[in-house]
């Protein structure tokens, strides 16, 4: 799913830092990470532009890592 500017929900969220719903759609088995948007940016470029919550992307990458 992506808006006119192939921004995915994930980049949506992590654009309006919204915490609950970031977590909820990187809990999704079918999340892809490395999507991006028109301007080149993955969901975790977003979140680090925007707001405090780009350490979820870390947590998450790290537990993927240890499956």
């Amino acid at each position: 799913m992506y808006s006119l500017l192939g921004q995915t929900p994930l980049h949506i969220a992590s654009s309006q830092q919204a915490q609950q719903s970031m977590i909820i759609l990187m809990r999704s088995p079918n999340i892809n990470f490395s999507l991006k948007n028109k301007q080149d940016e993955t969901a975790e470029d977003v979140a680090r532009r925007s707001g405090r919550f780009h350490y979820l992307f870390t947590m998450c990458h790290e537990a993927i890592n240890k499956l």
